[in-house]
């Protein structure tokens, strides 16, 4: 499993989810577009695909919230209006500098020092690497998008033992998923995207900011997050 969020792979076409497996999929597919923009700002060919291919319309987690509504609205309305060089140049106030960039490490959220490879950044390590995701880079592990990124892949996983009927594996692939947002992502998710939505200027970003947020509900309901402060049990 590679942990670097992908800049050239295709964004496919996503049904909206209809049993488990898709729901799954789908999860996964929404963990990787996340990672992508939380990685780099999207350039003009990703958002091209974007558009073309009508994510926002066929949005494959349930979308009834209003927050996903008015995500998906600004998103879709970005793609329309917002020009590539605006939105880089939000990534780059957001999370580049040069003033007070916003934090996308789980050890600066989460830990009582708020610095950089603190315990969260060698538990996540831990956890890619016995389950085979490497990590390439300066970045240090509990980065957002790359938590994103190993979440989605073991989501993918999990998906495709159920389609082979493969149900103790999926049970055991879905495990992982769950255990692995309750004690990293799910711990800081959500004050990094309230700090992001305050932040942001472009439709595209505050869009991501609400629809992630409501993502986060969705997985939420799979296993609800450790309270911040409880680290995850290595045992």
């Amino acid at each position: 499993m590679n942990a670097a969020p992908s800049t050239t792979q295709p964004l496919s076409e996503i049904p909206a989810a209809t049993d488990a497996a898709d729901m799954l999929r789908g999860a996964s597919l929404v963990c990787r577009f996340f990672s992508r923009v939380f990685h780099e700002a999207p350039e003009k060919d990703v958002l091209s695909a974007l558009r073309e291919q009508d994510l926002f319309s066929s949005w494959p987690l349930p979308d009834e919230s209003p927050h996903a509504r008015l995500g998906l609205d600004l998103l879709a309305h970005s793609l329309e209006e917002e020009t590539p060089s605006r939105i880089r140049e939000d990534f780059t106030a957001l999370f580049i500098g040069p003033v007070n960039p916003l934090r996308q490490w789980e050890s600066t959220w989460t830990t009582e020092e708020g610095l950089l490879f603190g315990e969260p950044t060698l538990a996540v390590r831990e956890d890619y690497a016995r389950l085979g995701m490497a990590v390439s880079g300066t970045v240090p592990d509990d980065h957002i998008a790359l938590e994103l990124a190993f979440l989605g892949g073991l989501l993918e996983r999990a998906a495709q033992a159920r389609e082979n009927g493969e149900s103790a594996m999926a049970a055991a692939w879905t495990e992982e998923a769950e255990t692995f947002f309750a004690g990293h992502l799910g711990r800081f998710a959500g004050s990094f995207l309230l700090e992001l939505g305050r932040r942001a200027v472009t439709d595209f970003y505050r869009g991501v900011a609400l629809l992630f947020r409501a993502t986060l509900d969705t997985l939420e309901t799979i296993h609800p997050p450790r309270p911040v402060g409880q680290g995850p049990d290595h045992g």
